[in-house]
């Protein structure tokens, strides 16, 4: 099983810092993991490609509306956005019917994660190398000691974390997983230059990639046992 990475950058100016960038990575570690379960039909892999559609809104909806739509067979809700791109004035107009959308689909929302080591009603059928993922996001603060921008990124952490499961959830689909299970996450921060102004902080989430089944599932074992009496010499 060798190890491997996914990388993704992006570049975001905001009104937080003269410039900011973030950046997601995901990767497995490394290890041996055991066989599943003898005697148990694994269920089929979930489909680890993202895939974009577009999609017409309906002519009883609108931005906002719940619909339906069949991706490979599957009913899948999702919810029309309020505005959509005008390619003719290079702006984002408030969606009408007829106007067509993107629409990215994933399995990953199907993916199980958890801190705990078990899943209620759930058995583990197989067991595979640990997974991590990050988002960082890195900033440069031109306000010395600038409260409104530190309570800003307590608010960044929390979608911080949110991305790195995305992530790790997609890593799970990679290695033909439905769970990840034990998670463990840590937040680390850094501070550099003359100041202290340019400010890194990473979301690290790690776990345990598995494969479960609902417990009743499970096929039935038959076993067989005997009273012996008891001899006393």
């Amino acid at each position: 099983f060798a190890p491997s990475e996914n990388t993704h950058s992006a570049k975001d100016h905001s009104t937080m810092g003269l410039s900011s960038s973030k950046d997601k990575s995901s990767g497995s570690l490394q290890g041996a993991y055991a066989p599943p379960l003898p005697d148990v039909v694994l269920p089929k892999p979930l489909d680890p490609e993202e895939k974009k559609y577009k999609i017409a809104c309906p002519a009883d909806k609108k931005g906002g509306d719940r619909m339906v739509v069949a991706i490979k067979g599957k009913e899948v809700p999702i919810t029309i956005p309020e505005n959509v791109y005008d390619p003719q004035s290079g702006t984002r107009k408030k969606i009408r019917p007829g106007d067509k959308f993107s629409y990215v689909h994933s399995e990953r929302k199907r993916v199980i994660a958890s801190t705990l080591p078990n899943l209620p009603g759930a058995t583990i059928v197989e067991a595979k190398p640990m997974i991590w993922a990050n988002a960082s996001y890195a900033y440069f603060n031109y306000n010395w000691n600038d409260q409104t921008e530190q309570i800003s990124i307590g608010k960044q952490v929390g979608r911080m974390l949110q991305e790195a499961q995305e992530e790790l959830l997609q890593k799970a689909l990679d290695v033909g997983c439905n769970a990840v299970l034990s998670i463990n996450m840590n937040i680390s921060s850094d501070s550099s230059g003359e100041n202290g102004n340019s400010k890194l902080i990473i979301a690290t989430l790690c776990g345990t990639p598995c494969i479960v089944m609902p417990s009743e599932s499970m096929p039935v074992v038959n076993a067989e046992a005997t009273l012996v009496t008891a001899y006393n010499g």
